[in-house]
C-alpha cells in the first residue's frame, strides 16, 4: 500500500497521521508505532484488541503491518469525521445538559461492550472519545493503547494517561476492576457539565490526594444543571463499591438526565 501523508499529530508513545491511500483515494488514519522491547507488549496488546473488537461506538482497525525490516508497526484505522468531544462542544455557541446526557450514553454503551469483552480501556479522556459524524451527535471511542484485560475479581494495572482521568485504586497500586473505567467517565461527564476538571490541582501530588479521598467542588458545575445529573455524578465518584454500567443505565433512563 502507498500513502499521500497529509498530517500527523504526536501522541505520547506514537504518531497518528492522515493520509490517502493512492490506489482508491480514500481517506485513512493509521496509527505508527515504535516496536522496543520495552513498547513491544504494549503494541501487540493494542493490535489484539482493536483486532477482535467489532462495535458501532468503537473506531474500527482496518489493516495492520510491520514493514519488513522496520522497528515500525502501523495500524490503519477507520477515519471519524469530527474532533474530539471537547473540541466540538467548545466550537459551539452553547449546547445542553441533554448533549451531554447523550454523549455519556454512548461513551457507556461502547464501555459496556469493553467490558463484556474483557477489557478495560483505562485512559479514557476528552482527546478519545471522538465525534464520528459533524451533522448529530454520534461518538466513537479511540486510542486502545492501555487497554488491558481486566478480571471481576480485580487486576493490578500499569497506570498510564493523565493523572487527573485516572481511579483512585489504579494511582494507589490497588487492583482495577471492570467498574475502574466509571470514574473516568465521571470526570468526562464533569467536566463537560463544568469546562473544568474535577480533581486537579496545582500539582500532581495535591491532584492525587484529591482523587483519593474523592474531593471535588459542585458549585463549578453549571447552574442550569438538574439535579438528577448531580446524583448521578455522585453515584460514579465513589472510592468503593462503584456501581456498573447496566445500573448507570438504568439511573440515567429512570432519573431522564438531560
Amino acid at each position: 500500500m502507498v500513502y499521500m501523508v497529509l498530517y500527523r499529530y504526536r501522541g505520547r508513545f506514537s504518531v497518528v497521521v492522515k493520509g490517502i491511500e493512492k490506489a482508491t483515494d480514500k481517506v485513512i488514519v493509521a496509527k505508527l508505532l515504535e516496536v522496543r522491547p520495552d513498547t513491544e507488549t504494549q503494541v501487540s496488546r493494542e493490535f489484539e484488541a482493536l483486532r477482535s473488537l467489532r462495535h458501532e461506538r468503537i473506531a474500527s482497525l482496518e489493516a495492520a503491518y510491520k514493514p519488513a525490516g522496520s522497528s515500525i508497526a502501523v495500524l490503519v484505522q477507520e477515519k471519524l469525521q469530527g474532533a474530539d468531544i471537547l473540541t466540538y462542544l467548545s466550537s459551539r455557541h452553547e449546547y445542553t445538559e441533554q448533549v451531554v446526557a447523550m454523549v455519556i450514553m454512548q461513551v457507556l454503551d461502547a464501555l459496556q461492550y469493553l467490558h463484556w469483552r474483557g477489557y478495560c480501556h483505562l485512559d479514557l479522556q476528552p482527546d478519545n472519545v471522538v465525534m464520528a459524524s459533524v451533522r448529530s451527535i454520534q461518538v466513537k471511542l479511540v486510542d486502545l493503547g492501555s487497554a488491558q484485560r481486566v478480571s471481576k475479581l480485580g487486576t493490578i494495572v500499569e497506570q498510564v494517561g493523565d493523572i487527573e482521568y485516572t481511579a483512585p485504586e489504579v494511582i494507589n497500586d490497588e487492583p482495577a476492576y471492570p467498574q475502574t473505567d466509571i470514574w473516568s467517565v465521571g470526570v468526562l461527564m464533569y467536566i463537560l457539565l463544568s469546562g473544568t476538571s474535577p480533581f486537579r490541582a496545582s500539582d500532581p501530588e495535591e491532584t492525587r490526594q484529591n482523587i483519593t479521598f474523592v474531593r471535588y467542588r459542585f458549585e463549578h458545575l453549571y447552574k442550569e444543571l438538574t439535579p438528577e445529573a448531580t446524583r448521578f455524578l455522585m453515584l460514579v465518584f465513589k472510592r468503593t463499591p462503584r456501581y456498573s454500567i447496566t445500573h448507570l443505565c438504568r439511573v440515567h433512563k429512570n432519573n431522564n438526565i438531560g
